[in-house]
């Protein structure tokens, strides 16, 4: 602080001589100070007026009959004040003034040489002033350096500050919980090295190949929830963590990393992509079973009833050619029999063939295809086209039941909802994968729900249950008044793996 720009000054005199204050009070007017003061002569009136307000400067005589410059230093010190105190004194050694010096006094002054008493006035306030200041700032740092310590130990997740080079400057209680260090410990030590060594297979992670520093150079924060954090112990924890890096002037100058432990989180990720698995699985073995099952019964009522009912109708025709002409009750009711045995007939060949048509194993997809959609336009009168990239377009059993039965669900549902009056379809062999697409022109997916009666789309469930059982891939859009597309691509190479015995004895 500049003394030009100090106001003005008070002045607690310490002086038992009246013409002595006379001629101090005298020597401050004369220079322009400007001043306020108050003269005691004892300890207990420095006692009451020191507790009474803030003072600028002391000034006091060297010795006086009830007290000493000595004693008034003593009692600044014990009260903790930071007042200047000038001494003055008439007859004085240089040896005595180094001790007053030394005992705290800010400057002494003979009082033939009082021309030094302003300027020292004004320099010992002007920097008691600047302490002060001093004081509060470092006590507003305190406290805000207080407040961020609470506010980083009360954080849920660790925290580690590095500086540009990797060594680590600080971790907050977080991190000495999750790593096993204490704050102290680890200060100055390369954080990589300590905690971040090992891959998450356990090969080892050298420093260069570590994206944070890459990243963090360039400024650019770093985010991972694939990696390990090492303990002090040796054992590691899964880590979900982002490196931030600090500028200044364009340069990186520090990098912190905030991270928390998702062991748990994985683990249970893991058990649940485990389960998902593995009902896959288990809906894929059930769907074998039920086509497994619906073979079994197509071909029952195909080899057994449809033979019983054929020989039947021949059993019938042969009575037919035996009654007499003027039966002609019997050859209506004969007759009647024929036509439901026919009808029968065709009931069972649909059923059997819903259940499972036998043209897919003998014809192959491209052919039952051809006949679903045929059949699906005679019923609902919807114009179909169905384009197929190859002529010989038949796979795996697997495989082909997967894409009739989609085939199938899908058409189910237009001819349910949709109101639709054209289908299109297309089949493509695309290298590794089948991509089989439905589109209609009906009245969208969502008008498609509401004239459901807001029921689950079953349908569509069943479709999902399918493709992702394989490994596949569906996309389902739609708008209202411009029909739904299911788009399906599947791997060709599907890879199944056998249930175990506890999952087929929970299927069955």
């Amino acid at each position: 602080m500049n003394t030009t720009q100090i106001g003005k000054i008070s002045i607690l005199m310490i002086e038992d001589d009246k013409l002595d204050e006379a001629l101090v009070i005298s020597t401050l007017e004369r220079d322009g100070l400007s001043f306020e003061h108050t003269a005691i002569q004892n300890k207990q009136d420095l006692h009451t007026l020191l507790d009474s307000r803030p003072w600028d400067v002391i000034v006091s005589d060297y010795n006086l009959p009830a007290f000493s410059a000595y004693e008034v230093l003593d009692i600044l010190e014990a009260n903790n004040l930071d007042i200047p105190c000038i001494v003055i004194s008439g007859c004085l050694n240089e040896e005595t003034a180094v001790t007053l010096l030394k005992k705290g006094a800010h400057d002494f002054i003979p009082k033939h040489n009082l021309v030094r008493l302003v300027p020292a006035i004004r320099r010992e306030v002007a920097e008691a002033k600047n302490r002060a200041t001093k004081r509060q700032v470092e006590q507003a740092l305190k406290q805000k350096e207080k407040l961020l310590n609470n506010i980083v130990g009360a954080l849920g997740e660790g925290l580690a500050v590095t500086d540009a080079q990797g060594r680590i400057l600080f971790i907050n209680p977080e991190a000495e919980r999750l790593l096993g260090w204490r704050n102290n410990e680890v200060s100055g030590l390369n954080l990589h090295r300590l905690i971040h060594y090992l891959k998450a297979d356990g090969s080892p992670y050298p420093e260069q190949d570590c994206p944070v520093g890459n990243y963090t150079r360039q400024g650019i924060p770093y985010r991972t929830e694939d990696e390990i954090f090492i303990r002090r112990d040796g054992s590691f924890f899964e880590v979900s963590y982002v490196a931030t890096p600090i500028r200044e002037n364009d340069q990186v100058i520090a990098v912190v990393t905030a991270f928390h432990d998702i062991s748990r989180r994985k683990q249970a990720e893991r058990e649940l992509n485990e389960s998902r698995c593995r009902l896959r699985e288990l809906s894929s073995f059930l769907q074998s079973v039920r086509e497994e099952e619906r073979t079994r019964i197509a071909r029952e009522l195909h080899d057994e009833l449809g033979q019983a009912l054929t020989a039947l109708k021949m059993d019938l025709t042969w009575l037919l050619t035996r009654f007499a002409d003027d039966q002609d009750e019997m050859l209506v009711k004969t007759d009647n029999m024929i036509t439901l045995v026919d009808s029968t007939v065709d009931s069972m060949r649909r059923i059997s063939a819903n259940l499972r048509p036998g043209l897919l194993d003998d014809l192959g997809l491209a052919a039952t295809a051809e006949w679903l959609l045929a059949e699906f336009q005679e019923r609902t009168g919807v114009e179909y086209t169905l384009k197929i990239s190859h002529e010989e377009f038949d796979f795996d059993n697997v495989l082909n039941t997967t894409i009739f039965r989609i085939l199938q669900e899908a058409v189910t549902n237009v001819a349910r909802h949709a109101k639709a009056s054209r289908l299109d379809v297309e089949l493509e062999d695309c290298d590794e994968r089948i991509v089989l697409s439905i589109k209609d022109d009906g009245i969208g997916l969502i008008h498609q729900a509401a004239s459901a009666n807001k029921r689950k789309p079953f349908g569509l469930l069943g479709i999902r249950e399918r493709v992702t059982s394989l490994g596949g891939h569906i996309d389902i859009t739609g708008q209202a008044g411009q029909g739904t597309k299911i788009r399906v691509m599947l791997p060709k190479q599907v890879i199944t793996e056998p249930l175990k015995e506890h999952d087929k004895s929970i299927a069955g």
